[in-house]
């Protein structure tokens, strides 16, 4: 209060006083209220200063009797001026309460002679309305002063404590209390939320440890406690219970009963908690660091599941009848829940499309900026949050907003978890404030706070207080705390709790006390507590007394109209669409990621040796299309690695909603849709054009998008899985590297170790690997699809297999006969060996006469070589020189088929030419060396039953005996699925999408977070140690102990 304001003050009083002459009992007043404000002497100088305005006369002389009247017109007419100045200036610096406590006292002043004139009453009235007093308000004030008998007065938020058990309790909102002499009379001031008291008996009661004098009329600030000789002591909490009892028609219960937590490392986190609370009241949860209030938020509010014990509201347990309570809990935790990149208003608007989906626009828009104006937030409604780093609005404004998105939806309990941490004082209190108006509203309230100042701690209506090991060590009013435990300590002043001259309350004591050390002889402090955890547990325990009540189940009301599950799946991607785009960082990340990263491979990879680049000539196109496929899985990992862990905090907090976990997951997978087909396209625009890809722009995409996708659903489940940004982009290489590797060009199949090398086909290992299917369907397309190949690749296919059976498989049969033939003479030779060469033999006749049409002349073949006759062999060898011929005439004629095809095309030079220039453009050496693996040294390879073509794969037809993709040899051009043959490009394309459907269906059930969540690290930890004690003995062996001979 400023100098200039107090001597206001006085001044006002004065010219109230000396309407009707001072008098020693308003002189009384004053000095009563300069009291309560200042010290001793200040006091005394302003009474001194109240003096001199009270008895000032105006300095003209009256010259006339008749003019004396005039004279005092003129003189109430300056004082009306000067009171409007006064009451102008009181109305800029003082708060409301502030403004109500001078209209009492100036209430005081005048009735301190028992009679209030009419300029009395009009300066008064012409106060009230400059200090902006409610009417009704007013009028109770003045009934509560004028009149001693508060029994009989209608008066509406009066309320009657009284020992008087004649009274009528139903006419009256009286509470009775036996032990009380005399009549207790409180007057609510909704408008400040404080209570006017006044006392009526002969009794001694204290007032905060101060003496209540008879018919002295009081405003009660916040944590007031009314004691007497027999009196049960009256917390402030009780005078607003009984008010907002009387107002609630949906009250609620909250209870919590023999709640025990223990972490997963076995730490005990809460001990035998107990409470029980109802609606209008806030609740402090007050303990050191480390105590649990945060695991005690988090298990009241229904996060995290106790060991044993329930917590109910209005009966339902909220951990196991979630549904019942939809919409009733709100959380705030001490971190921040607001979107960064989003204005003030944006944060609101979506959680209030979210709360209030099935509302109109208009009505969710009024709705927030409701909510801005009670918040103060209105004028800063269209700035971006920022971090709390970056900061762009302070940090009063964002827990404000923080808690204005619990606000939005109106829960009927709300969880706070420090809100006052990072703030200055006079942001802690306006946020307090907040919370407390919210009680006094019907809501109930729970705070975790570490050490409030006086006026904050004042607030709470009830005070849980925990100790290390989750104890509970005081349960009850606030300012009462104090008292308890300076008498569990025995201290001198254990009956004191505030200060006698400005009533604050040290709340540190509270934690000296309980802290309190041992000191040593040498008056050291040592590490030892005086008074144990479970000490102060067990004098608490002996001590507490808790209602137990029967619950009637009865739904709370709620005014939340969820959006449906379409609804949020819009607002989900909106809301996230718009965060991204006002991040200029992250958006200039992913348009630029692509097209820099397709410069720098498309440069690297342009080869040419002569002076003109030709696209045949490239032999680096194949790593292209491999490392293409490789950034691509790259970009969708890193785009989508933080984004559910960026938004776990909020999902948390929209989890009280039960909203749809499948929405949110679809709004994540269409935003990295949509990024996927950014970064491809324009990967593929700046890639292609530099090394000059034709026709091949659209199949190229289809297998990066999908390929992009798949790796965007994979960074989603590892962003879901693991709480540290640190481990999810140490996952990313980890991920990465085996795609890299088993991808079909960094390592080849056949060069693999061992035990993971398959016989034929792709190894199992390879067949996981988007990589893999990606990469086999780019090469098989680009050279399958191409404007060169496509017309031919039919005529080709046919080409090629007659060649190969003609050259390399038919004379490896005649071969192996003409050896077993010679093998039936000779003795001591390896029978098995010779009978696996006689089944491959049989298998590649059986199948080779179907598809010749030469009918083997030995029908049935043995079973073993060993039967067949020396006929037989001749037979067998006139055979197979038979399908060889079969062979060679097949190739020649398709030749001759190809070759006329050709000459259609190429009738005139600029034909040919043409046709030589799409080769060239359109084809390249390099693609065709990998997928018809001319370089390999072992044309033709033996299995188990059979013989393996090892080159040309592009044109191998798949084994169809087995009916798996899995089956399919690498770079074949189709693909059995089921019995169903399909183009290499649509079965890899089909397979890389189940591989994503399957990694959403694992992002929607959080399998891998549950995976993580289990406690492997106490397996890991346990067989450490084990092998560590193993180890240990064998490089560390006790030595035997010698004997006494050998010692001397």
């Amino acid at each position: 209060m400023s100098e200039a304001l107090l001597r206001g003050l006085v001044q006002l009083f004065a010219i109230i006083a000396k309407l009707d002459g001072v008098q020693p009992a308003e002189r009384k007043v004053v000095e009563s209220f300069l009291g309560n404000q200042l010290n001793l002497s200040t006091t005394q100088k302003y009474m001194a200063l109240f003096d001199t305005f009270a008895n000032k006369k105006s300095k003209k002389k009256i010259h006339f009797e008749e003019d004396t009247e005039w004279q005092g017109e003129r003189a109430s007419v300056r004082d009306s001026s000067k009171l409007l100045l006064i009451c102008t200036q009181i109305n800029q610096e003082m708060t409301q309460h502030q403004k109500v406590d001078v209209l009492i006292t100036m209430f005081l002043l005048v009735w301190s002679d028992a009679n209030i004139t009419e300029q009395e009453y009009e300066f008064i009235s012409t106060a009230a309305d400059t200090f902006n007093i409610p009417q009704n308000e007013f009028f109770a004030i003045e009934k509560f002063i004028l009149n001693l008998d508060h029994s009989s007065l209608e008066i509406e938020n009066l309320l009657v404590l009284t020992g008087d058990a004649g009274l009528d309790f139903r006419e009256h909102n009286a509470v009775y209390y036996a032990t009380l002499e005399g009549t207790v009379s409180i007057l609510r001031l909704p408008s400040i939320d404080r209570f006017l008291f006044r006392y009526q008996g002969d009794s001694i009661y204290y007032l905060n440890n101060t003496p209540v004098l008879r018919g002295e009329i009081q405003l009660l600030p916040p944590g007031t406690s009314l004691r007497g000789p027999k009196l049960r002591t009256i917390y402030y909490s009780d005078l607003t219970g009984n008010f907002l009892r009387s107002e609630r028609t949906n009250a609620i219960t909250f209870e919590a009963r023999d709640v025990y937590y223990t972490f997963n490392n076995g730490r005990t986190g809460l001990v035998d908690f107990n409470m029980f609370e109802t609606s209008g009241r806030l609740i402090g949860l007050m303990g050191a660091s480390g105590t649990g209030k945060s695991t005690l938020l988090e298990v009241l509010n229904g996060n995290v599941t106790p060991n044993a014990g329930r917590v109910l509201i209005n009966g339902y347990d909220v951990h196991h009848q979630r549904e019942e309570i939809l919409g009733v809990i709100g959380y705030v935790p001490q971190d921040d829940l607001l979107i960064e990149q989003l204005t003030v208003w944006e944060n609101l608007y979506y959680a209030a499309r979210l709360s209030f989906g099935q509302e109109p626009n208009s009505k969710i828009r009024m709705i927030v900026d409701k909510v801005l104006h009670d918040l103060g937030l209105f004028e800063i409604q269209d700035l971006r949050v920022g971090s709390p780093l970056n900061k762009t609005i302070s940090g009063g404004q964002r827990k404000r907003l923080n808690i204005g998105l619990e606000l939005l939806r109106e829960p009927s309990v709300l969880f706070v978890d420090e809100p006052t941490s990072g703030l200055s004082s006079r942001d802690s209190l306006n946020i307090m404030e907040l919370l407390k108006e919210l009680a006094t509203k019907g809501k109930l309230v729970f705070v975790v706070i570490h050490q409030p100042s006086s006026e904050i701690f004042k607030m709470f209506d009830r005070l849980h207080i925990l100790d290390q090991g989750g104890y509970p060590i005081y349960y009850g009013d606030p300012v009462e705390a104090l008292i308890y435990f300076k008498g569990q300590a025995d201290q001198i002043d254990k009956d004191e709790a505030e200060c006698v001259r400005c009533g604050n309350v040290k709340t540190e004591q509270i934690f000296e006390i309980i802290e309190s050390r041992i000191k040593n002889e040498y008056g050291k402090v040592t590490e030892e507590r005086k008074v144990t955890p479970l000490d102060w547990y067990q004098k608490f325990k002996d001590q507490r007394v808790l209602p137990r009540l029967s619950h009637i189940r009865e739904k709370v009301p709620v005014s939340t109209k969820i959006a449906s599950t379409w609804e949020q799946l819009s607002i989900f991607f909106e809301r996230d669409v718009k965060s991204k785009i006002s991040n200029p960082q992250y958006l200039a990340l992913v348009l630029l990621e692509a097209p820099l990263l397709a410069l720098v491979l498309a440069y690297i990879c342009k080869f040419y040796a002569a002076d003109q680049y030709v696209f045949s000539e490239n032999e680096n196109i194949p790593v292209f299309i491999f490392m293409s496929i490789i950034v691509s899985i790259f970009m969708g990992l890193t785009v989508s690695a933080e984004e559910i862990y960026r938004d776990r905090k909020i999902l948390k907090r929209e989890s009280f909603l039960h909203l749809s976990w499948g929405s949110y997951l679809l709004s994540k997978v269409l935003i990295l849709a949509v990024i996927a087909a950014l970064q491809t396209l324009t990967f593929l625009m700046i890639g292609h054009n530099i090394l000059e890809f034709k026709g091949m722009f659209w199949v190229h995409f289809a297998v990066l998008f999908s390929t992009g996708l798949f790796s965007s659903l994979l960074g989603l489940n590892i962003s879901s899985a693991f709480n540290s940004a640190v481990t999810i982009y140490i996952l990313i290489p980890i991920l990465l590297i085996p795609q890299l590797v088993l991808g079909g060009i960094v390592v080849r199949f056949d060069n693999l170790h061992p035990r993971l090398r398959p016989v034929d086909g792709v190894p199992l290992v390879a067949d996981v690997m988007a990589s893999r299917w990606g990469y086999e369907a780019l090469m098989v397309s680009q050279y399958q699809r191409n404007a060169y190949e496509a017309p031919f690749f039919a005529l080709d296919q046919q080409i090629y297999q007659a060649y190969y059976k003609k050259n390399f498989l038919i004379p490896q049969v005649s071969n192996k006969v003409a050896l077993l033939a010679d093998a039936q003479h000779n003795e001591g030779v390896d029978t098995l060996r010779y009978q696996q060469d006689w089944r491959r033999v049989v298998y590649t006749m059986e199948k080779e006469s179907v598809q010749s049409g030469l009918e083997i002349p030995i029908q049935p073949l043995p079973a073993t070589w060993l039967d067949v006759t020396p006929l037989q062999w001749d037979e067998l060898k006139t055979y197979s020189e038979s399908l060889r011929k079969y062979f060679v005439r097949r190739y020649n004629a398709i030749n001759r088929n190809k070759d006329s095809r050709i000459a259609e095309l190429t009738i005139t030079q600029q034909d040919r030419e043409e046709f030589l220039q799409k080769r060239t453009s359109y084809t390249n050496e390099a693609v065709i060396a990998f997928v018809e693996n001319m370089v390999t040294d072992e044309r033709i390879s033996e299995a188990p039953g059979r013989f393996i073509q090892n080159i040309y794969p592009i044109f191998k037809p798949p084994v169809t005996d087995r009916k798996t993709v899995f089956s399919t040899h690498f770079f074949s051009s189709t693909k059995l699925l089921f019995g169903w043959e399909l183009n290499t490009l649509h079965a890899n394309l089909i397979m890389i999408w189940i591989f994503t459907v399957f990694l959403f269906g694992l992002l929607y059930v959080n399998f891998l977070r549950a995976i993580v969540r289990f406690r492997y690290q106490d397996v890991f930890i346990t067989v450490a140690r084990r092998q560590a004690m193993v180890w240990g003995k064998r490089l560390f062996p006790k030595r035997a102990p010698q004997s006494e001979g050998l010692r001397s």
